[in-house]
């Protein structure tokens, strides 16, 4: 990555990603408010990817409308974990190294008997678990309630045997039979299936 958001436009102090697995990388790097973009290189050319190219990107990137169409962060300046999937076009920013289920569809509201998910790879999370029929739960990226949640309408696409509890928190509710089943959740393309 080289830009303004970054250490300036220019190749004397890239910000080198770390190889994850196949089109995935990751690192951590202070952002400010301007733009940049990711090279397969350390060189303009010949392979580059602006915001166009990306089919979900975190919210704290907008299309920068210069030029060349580069990522301008827009969050709050910082040091941020970013991850990128070149496969299937994702910009994510600050996904958790771990993912936990609470809730009465599982072992309660309580951080007692949390169901702690395997990290498959970044952002992505799966777990074998009983659920309760019509029961509400949630998602946390850590064994507490905060800082990091994700609730029903923080995903894209969630299987048919979960709903919007449209409680307080509007946490995800178990609608389908009871048992234990393999649930997995992708934090970079806001999926939750269920098998």
């Amino acid at each position: 990555m080289t830009g303004a958001a970054l250490n300036g436009w220019n190749w004397d102090n890239p910000v080198e990603m770390t190889y994850i697995k196949t089109g995935v990388f990751e690192t951590t790097a202070n952002f400010n408010n301007e733009a940049f973009t990711f090279f397969a290189q350390a060189d303009w050319g010949p392979t580059s990817y602006n915001y166009p190219y990306f089919e979900i990107v975190d919210p704290n990137f907008e299309n920068a409308s210069d030029g060349d169409s580069n990522l301008k962060f827009i969050g709050t300046a910082g040091s941020h974990k970013i991850t990128v999937d070149i496969i299937h076009g994702v910009v994510a920013l600050d996904l958790p190294t771990s993912l936990y289920m609470t809730g009465e569809a599982l072992n309660g509201w309580n951080w007692d008997n949390p169901v702690a998910m395997t990290q498959l790879s970044p952002g992505v999370f799966t777990a074998k678990a009983t659920f309760k029929t019509d029961q509400t739960f949630g998602f946390f990226g850590q064994a507490d309630w905060g800082p990091v949640s994700f609730n029903y309408p923080h995903f894209e696409s969630v299987d048919p045997d979960f709903e919007n509890g449209n409680d307080g928190d509007s946490n995800l509710r178990f609608k389908g039979a009871e048992g234990e089943y393999t649930i997995t959740v992708n934090l970079l393309t806001k999926v939750v299936t269920l098998e």
